[in-house]
């Protein structure tokens, strides 16, 4: 009996395992840098509830920064939706228990913050319009930045920005600013 059970707890926990669906992320994007990606439309014809087709970003943001995320199309067929979600201090692996982007349930230990679809008007004409939103960072930490094609006519290209957010700690970007700010006033 005891085997059984066991037998059946890996069975369970090995199923589980194999839902999961791992986060590869693209980039790290940093204020006002263009990222790229290119979005598959599943064979269902919906990449929102299709984790395996979503692409992966992230940057990173202190309590007060005003962050803006536009997503833009670079070729007509894919309808773009996107969401963000607060990690803290380390970015998800694994998307579940996320089942759609934009259901409002993000990876297992991150916060919903916000999310777009069809916000702006694409440069072709539409018919779906591209995500652009913004939010205040509530807390200093990662973000994780979810997009996908969500009932497309196939699949495409798109560019990310992601503007509004102070360097990381650290971060090249963040020590060539107090190395300026230390050089100014060794000027003087």
């Amino acid at each position: 009996m005891k085997a059984a059970v066991v037998s059946g707890l890996a069975l369970a926990l090995a199923s589980g395992l194999a839902l999961a669906d791992p986060i590869n992320y693209i980039d790290t994007l940093s204020d006002g840098e263009v990222g790229t990606g290119f979005v598959v439309l599943p064979p269902d014809g919906n990449g929102n509830d299709n984790p395996e087709t979503w692409e992966w970003w992230n940057f990173y943001a202190q309590a007060g920064d005003f962050i803006t995320v536009d997503v833009d199309r670079t070729e007509p067929n894919p309808d773009m939706v996107s969401a963000t979600f607060f990690a803290g201090n380390s970015l998800p692996t694994d998307s579940s228990p996320m089942t759609t982007i934009t259901g409002g349930i993000g990876p297992s230990g991150t916060t919903f913050v916000a999310s777009g679809d069809d916000d702006e008007d694409d440069s072709f004409g539409g018919p779906w319009g591209d995500p652009l939103y913004s939010f205040t960072a509530a807390s200093t930490g990662w973000y994780a930045v979810v997009v996908g094609n969500f009932l497309g006519a196939g699949s495409g290209g798109y560019q990310i920005v992601v503007s509004g957010q102070t360097p990381a700690p650290g971060s090249a970007i963040a020590l060539l600013g107090v190395g300026g700010l230390a050089m100014t006033r060794r000027r003087r």
